[in-house]
């Protein structure tokens, strides 16, 4: 089971540098207050993240 969510772990943190980069390449933008509170919520393995809700600025 630690095996399959830190696999997880990684594939969700590749699609994250992934969007990032493109965003970043392609726009010259950083990525949205949302796409952020998602990283920091994959990495520090949070499992109750809501990515539904808009995240406060104090989350930045």
């Amino acid at each position: 089971m630690a095996d399959r969510r830190h696999s997880l772990k990684a594939e969700a943190l590749h699609a994250y540098t992934s969007a990032r980069t493109v965003i970043n390449q392609e726009w010259g933008i950083e990525p949205c207050r949302a796409l952020e509170y998602l990283h920091r919520s994959i990495l520090a393995s949070d499992v109750h993240v809501d990515v539904d809700r808009e995240p406060s600025r104090d989350a930045q």
